[in-house]
């Protein structure tokens, strides 16, 4: 049997040779073709490997609807109730809402390794869901609180804190697609105790609470836990863009 390569290159070959005789300047004409035949079929497998890329990422598409990211998407769902319920002084709503998006988080990654539904784009929404429930939840807590209204310079370092690492999350996304997207230790620590604070807020008003000492040294933990976790996810992400 005669390959491609031998179909393709004879032809050419007897060109060459007609033309030229058996010089040596009958090489070249051969050689270009051929040339231009293996870029060709580079090409083409390129195009295979892309397509087949595009075809893997429309799959991943169906896997929206898995239970992990509902219960992910409820979570975002519930952040602007939370803040409604916040800023019209309903504590006891304001604060079901808050433990049902604080449960989902933890039930989402649950659900997802139980059921083994882990996706790419449940790796995307779930960091989404709890930047914006958390920093949602902080900047309505700086205008009213059912105990210590939270300072300005917090929910702004806050808020600072999550823009930032989703802008670093696009950028390795984008340069660097092949990266593992998973939280640190840190960035869940730091997730959970943020999360605890708020709770600790309604709990001081159900139970007429006013430890203002208390208050202060939680906060100031936080702000450093929150500094020092930014900082490990962009060394990370540095890492992650040049890694020479």
């Amino acid at each position: 049997m005669i390959s491609k390569k031998e179909e393709t290159a004879k032809p050419l070959k007897s060109y060459a040779l007609g033309l030229f005789g058996n010089e040596v300047t009958s090489v070249y004409p051969l050689e270009s073709r051929l040339a231009k035949y293996k870029m060709i079929k580079m090409s083409i497998k390129r195009a295979e490997r892309g397509g087949s890329r595009v075809s893997t990422a429309s799959l991943d598409c169906k896997k929206l609807w898995t239970v992990a990211n509902v219960l992910t998407l409820a979570r975002l769902a519930a952040a602007p109730y939370v803040v409604a319920s916040i800023a019209y002084e309903r504590w006891g709503l304001a604060f079901g809402f808050f433990v049902f998006a604080a449960v989902t988080d933890f039930l989402d990654g649950f659900c997802a390794r139980l059921m083994n539904d882990e996706s790419k784009i449940g790796a995307l929404l779930d960091p989404i869901a709890d930047k914006v429930f958390i920093a949602t939840s902080f900047a309505a807590l700086t205008f009213t609180s059912p105990s210590f209204l939270v300072p300005g310079w917090f929910a702004c370092l806050i808020f600072a804190r999550e823009t930032i690492l989703l802008c670093g999350s696009a950028l390795t996304l984008r340069f660097s697609p092949g990266s593992p997207m998973t939280p640190s230790i840190f960035g869940k620590l730091t997730t959970f105790f943020q999360m605890a604070f708020i709770s600790w807020l309604f709990i001081c008003r159900f139970m007429v609470w006013a430890p203002a000492k208390t208050y202060y040294a939680l906060l100031a933990a936080l702000a450093v836990f929150a500094v020092f976790s930014c900082i490990h996810y962009l060394v990370r992400g540095v890492l992650a863009l040049c890694p020479e």
